[in-house]
Order: structure tokens, then sequence, then C-alpha cells
């Protein structure tokens, strides 16, 4: 096999940082920044799609849909968006901990269990009620990261008029059925016996809407 030639610098003092201090960020400033990133790329994408069926869809056309299978562009527009997402989420986990003096958990499940089971209901801060009331969008963050980690292919992508859509099947595990009962889905009686369930989601909305969310999340911390 061929070597490939590479050249590695090892420092024992620390460098001078070259470039003024905007461009050094933190972490969850760096991954909310590709937030942002993936959204004007899924954007552009979007406006190109739409210019190459407009000729397609008129008056007397009240729904058109075409497949775009796993586009590697959707694909990883998506991936970017839901990567950073889940940081982001995993960060947050570990700031409400600290916040809370450790009466939270920092692992998903068992914060996400106890949070819709009401046993944080008496923290005074702001960020429980906030996540409580968006479990389902919290929820689901973690789960099409997921797919996107794990099955890739399960993810396919459809033009329906103005709106470019995400269709997958949601798997799910024995220990998330308990939080089943709590999340905003139809059909949980089905879905908790056949341990799956399908999921249509409209980028459109959903690439500013994730965005959205952590600003939110993001306003209430210190």
């Amino acid at each position: 096999m061929r070597q490939v030639n590479s050249t590695l610098y090892f420092y024992e003092l620390d460098m001078v940082k070259f470039g003024s201090p905007e461009m050094f960020l933190k972490d969850h400033e760096v991954r909310f920044g590709q937030l942002i990133n993936a959204n004007k790329r899924f954007q552009q994408f979007s406006v190109v799609k739409q210019e190459q069926v407009k000729d397609k869809v008129d008056d007397f056309t009240t729904l058109f849909i075409k497949g775009y299978g796993t586009d590697p562009e959707l694909i990883s527009c998506f991936r970017e968006l839901l990567f950073n997402s889940r940081e982001l989420l995993d960060s947050l986990l570990f700031y409400i901990h600290k916040e809370t003096e450790g009466k939270t958990n920092k692992k998903f499940l068992p914060f996400a269990k106890s949070l819709m089971n009401g046993a944080y209901d008496d923290i005074q801060h702001e960020i429980i009620p906030f996540l409580k009331l968006n479990s389902t969008y919290v929820f689901h963050i973690r789960k099409f990261r997921n797919e996107i980690k794990n099955r890739v292919s399960n993810i396919e992508f459809l033009l329906i008029t103005n709106q470019i859509n995400a269709k997958l099947h949601v798997p799910i595990p024995s220990d998330e059925k308990a939080l089943i009962e709590f999340l905003e889905i139809k059909n949980k009686d089905q879905a908790l016996e056949k341990g799956s369930y399908y999921c249509q989601i409209n980028l459109t909305e959903y690439f500013p809407e994730v965005i959205k969310f952590w600003r939110s999340v993001f306003s209430t911390m210190k």
C-alpha cells in the first residue's frame, strides 16, 4: 500500500491565535452556526428543485409529487442539522444538571422519562416546562439523528407541490416504550404493538423550526 505523506507539528507551548475574537467560538456557538449553514444549503437546494418542476404545477394541479430517494445533498443537509442538534441536546442536559445541582439526569432517556412523568416539575427553571411542552419535538431530534447514523437508507425524500418532505420508519425499542404515551403521534396503540411508526416531516418548515427551537432554548440559559 502507498503511504500517505503528512507532516505533524507538535508544540509544548500554546500558540498565538491569529484572528478576531469572534472567529473563536464556543462549542454551542459553532454547532448552532452549523444549523444555520444547513438551513441555507437546504433552502438553496429547494429553490433549484422547485424551479425544475414549476412547469408541471399549475392552477389545476393540487398535488405534484416527485421522489428524490436518498438524495446525497438532502441527506448531508439533514445530517448536519440533526447531528449538531443532538450534540446541543447533550450539552443542554449537562447544563441543566449543573444548574439544578445534580437534580436532573445527564442521560437523555432517564431525563426524558423523569421529565414527562413530572419528576422535575418542582425545579424552578424555565427550561423545564419549555422542554416538557416540547417533549415530542425533543424526542424526535434524537430519533431522526439516530436513523441518519444507523440506517440512513431508511430516509427518503419527496417534493410535494411547494415543500420537500422526509419520510422514514421510526423504531421504538423496549426502553423507549414508556415515553410513547406522552408523545403527540397518531395511532399510539398500533405503534406500541408493532414497535415502530411511520413519520413524514415537512422539511421546508422543519429546518427553520429547529433553529427557532434552539434560539428559544438559549434564551432561557444564563
